[in-house]
């Protein structure tokens, strides 16, 4: 099955379950307007016409990955735009801060990424959904916090490249455990072993799939952009949007990792399948 395949058959799986997508839009909507709570500006939109991006989109998604200077809560920085984020320095009050909005976080993302993993595969209700979250929290809190971890030197000037190519670096080499806590039944040590080699096995076809979704995902960039600029509704728009799209892409994703697993514990000679 091709990769496009696959992402058309994750948008079908998700649509029993599309309203998922509000925990994105959630937390899109947080970042949104804690900036102009606590910043006192008001988010302006981009001037590009068109984005191409060659990348596979977070789990869960934001706009940001369409909206590079759309804002944040934790520290960012991009050449292009600069340093934004409500926290941009680090001491104790905004490290237990930072450790809140992880925590926070974290418990966000494992109702979601349980919910997606069992799209398609069985119903989900409510109850089922909080206990999905309670189960895996703890360790995507972890693995969020490692992610994390160069942010604590902010206070350090003239690192703000530096660490963020080390941010980079190391979500791109973590980028399967997301998938392993809800897919594999193993350990966390586990899941941070078979994630790192299954990326390190299977490199290729991640990069394809980053080839593949980030232009397919770029082509929204063309209303998104607009949209963006045309106020609030529009701002708000665009963040729906891609919450939705995104779906089928973290969808398709995982059901790719979920045969990597499979052939990670029973190594197969004839191919890659993707």
């Amino acid at each position: 099955m091709s990769l496009t395949d696959r992402l058309a058959k994750g948008y079908g799986q998700c649509l029993r379950v599309i309203w998922i997508a509000a925990i994105p839009i959630l937390i899109d909507l947080s970042k949104l307007f804690s900036n102009m709570h606590f910043l006192k500006t008001r988010y302006q939109g981009i001037n590009d016409l068109f984005v191409i991006k060659l990348g596979i989109i977070s789990s869960p998604p934001s706009v940001h990955y369409l909206l590079e200077n759309f804002p944040a809560i934790l520290y960012s920085f991009s050449t292009k735009y600069g340093i934004s984020g409500i926290i941009t320095e680090m001491n104790p009050f905004y490290f237990f801060l930072t450790l809140t909005i992880i925590l926070l976080l974290s418990f966000f993302r494992s109702a979601y990424m349980g919910c997606i993993e069992m799209a398609g595969r069985e119903n989900i209700s409510l109850p089922k959904l909080l206990v999905m979250a309670n189960k895996n929290w703890f360790r995507f809190f972890i693995l969020q916090l490692i992610g994390r971890i160069p942010l604590f030197f902010i206070a350090v000037d003239g690192l703000h490249r530096v660490l963020m190519f080390v941010v980079s670096l190391v979500a791109i080499l973590i980028y399967y455990v997301q998938y392993s806590i809800v897919v594999d039944r193993v350990s966390l040590k586990e899941n941070f072993s078979r994630g790192v080699n299954i990326l390190f096995d299977n490199f290729g076809l991640t990069v394809k799939m980053a080839v593949v979704y980030g232009p397919l995902l770029s082509l929204a960039s063309i209303l998104i952009s607009p949209l963006s600029r045309a106020g609030m509704p529009g701002v708000i728009t665009s963040i729906v949007m891609v919450s939705l799209l995104g779906l089928g892409v973290n969808k398709a994703v995982m059901e790719i990792y979920r045969e990597l697993s499979v052939k990670y514990d029973s190594p197969v000679t004839d191919g890659d399948t993707c």
